[in-house]
């Protein structure tokens, strides 16, 4: 087939025109589908230099590279710097691009399937004090599992000194210690951490033990667990674990001389009331964690880091991790960080934290690959200005790094902030009866924290309908 020249020149022109005449035609903010879609295309501003633009072109070439070290920049608008080829869809206080709903589809056909699951499905859910004593994860774990079954309290870390853990009693005999990943002072170097974060391990007394049991709550399902595990590591052979159940000696165990992860399992034929692991010398293996679960359902995962803003999945080490991953059918993530950025000033650079988030997010799919992610953006904050309570303005900030990181790591963004009522909604949580929140402004109490699992839990489950009927439209 002979192609004339100026044919081809001539549908440039014509795909040209077109192009330029949309930048005409949809507006600047795009151009409304319907409540769930909207078309963005690049605006005829946006082509031309402005005033704004030449000076900053003219001045960056005075610039001594070697002075650049910390930019003050407040982080870019989302709409202005994202630039994306599929529907930005923001529903049920989600925000995410088109193509993403796809990765959390595997968590909904998990769902769908739950009946004819082998073993439980995990959400693992990540965060700072926000998450301390299960404030949050405790009503997200009961939803769920009285919708979809499931049992126990999911990872623990064998060691509740201050009784804070809500979802299950934990005492100890022997003087033990607990190590945090985040924590200098009291982490060991050369101790690996696994998805928990943490460890422990005997410091002194003969036949030491740990023991869990009944808080007696009304959270009946988190106490009714079947299956036991325990995630430990010894450099010492002979090491005896014996296993009580209801006071009864259950099962002995005996671990490997080996750094490589011991899981040892424990499946009971009814709910315990007092569940104790005892070792046979004060020289204990690592406790990397226990595991209270059942045979079936949704389990929650209550992993609180705090005063952290990440997961710290760098830190961990990669064969634990992968070990304890590889046990657990892990379906989706939830990260819930960022009140620990709140007390910085609204101008700084918050650029870093999108990089950070992004950093972890990557880490995370290595270990768990394909899971579905979704990042809680940060809530509303209070300070008083010149003796009136408002909105911390670094609010906005962060809320902009997190939601680009979301969107730039295939991950879903939920608007915690605008969830619960947005600008100045923390200062009615805390100050109307029933309270919801602490008066520091910031952190929820044991009600508000039923209410954020609320909105969490109700916002997946519309995603999940959501998805429910497309599928049966598809058929």
């Amino acid at each position: 087939m002979n192609i004339k020249p100026w044919r081809v020149l001539y549908l440039y022109l014509i795909i040209g025109t077109i192009l330029l005449l949309l930048t005409y035609i949809i507006p600047e903010n795009g151009l409304k589908i319907d409540e769930n879609k909207t078309i963005r295309w690049i605006s005829a501003q946006a082509l031309l230099p402005t005033e704004k633009s030449s000076q900053k072109l003219e001045t960056a070439s005075q610039v001594n590279i070697d002075s650049i070290i910390k930019p003050e920049v407040i982080a870019p608008k989302i709409a202005d710097t994202i630039v994306i080829a599929d529907t930005l869809i923001t529903r049920n206080n989600f925000i995410f691009k088109s193509r993403d709903i796809i990765t959390l589809s595997n968590f909904f056909t998990s769902l769908k399937d739950i009946n004819l699951k082998v073993k439980p499905i995990h959400i693992l859910h990540y965060g700072d004090s926000q998450l301390d004593g299960d404030r949050i994860t405790r009503y997200l774990r009961d939803n769920y599992q009285k919708k979809y079954g499931g049992v126990g309290c999911g990872f623990i870390t064998g060691l509740d000194p201050v009784k804070q853990l809500s979802s299950v009693y934990i005492e100890s005999k022997g003087e033990w210690k607990i190590n945090w990943i985040y924590d200098e002072k009291r982490s060991i170097s050369d101790t690996p951490y696994g998805l928990i974060g943490s460890c422990v391990e005997n410091l002194e007394g003969e036949n030491p033990s740990i023991i869990f049991r009944h808080w007696e709550t009304k959270l009946s399902k988190t106490e009714s667990y079947t299956i036991a595990k325990v995630y430990a590591s010894s450099n010492k052979p002979n090491q005896v674990i014996r296993c009580f159940a209801d006071k009864a000696l259950y099962q002995t165990d005996t671990l490997n001389a080996s750094q490589e992860i011991n899981i040892l399992k424990y499946q009971f034929p009814y709910p315990l009331h007092h569940l104790e692991f005892q070792f046979n010398s004060k020289e204990t293996p690592t406790i990397h964690g226990f595991l209270l679960d059942g045979e079936k359902g949704v389990q929650v995962d209550n992993l609180a880091l705090r005063g952290q803003l990440f997961t710290r999945f760098l830190d961990r080490d990669s064969t634990l991790v992968t070990s304890m991953a590889k046990e657990t059918d892990i379906q989706l993530v939830i990260l819930q960080f960022g009140d620990n950025l709140l007390p910085t000033p609204a101008n700084e650079d918050f650029n870093f934290y999108t990089q950070l988030i992004k950093n972890q997010i990557e880490h995370i799919r290595k270990f768990i690959p394909n899971v579905p992610i979704i990042v809680v953006g940060v809530g509303d904050s209070a300070e008083r200005v010149d003796g009136v309570l408002q909105t911390r303005a670094s609010v906005a900030p962060i809320m902009k790094a997190q939601k680009l990181a979301a969107l730039e790591s295939n991950a879903l963004y939920f608007d915690l902030f605008t969830a619960m009522g947005g600008s100045g909604s923390i200062i009615k949580w805390a100050d109307e009866e029933p309270k919801r929140a602490v008066t520091d402004y910031t952190h929820f109490n044991q009600r508000g924290g039923k209410e954020v699992a609320n909105l969490i839990f109700t916002a997946i489950e519309n995603e999940y309908q959501f998805w429910l009927n497309q599928q049966n439209s598809e058929r």
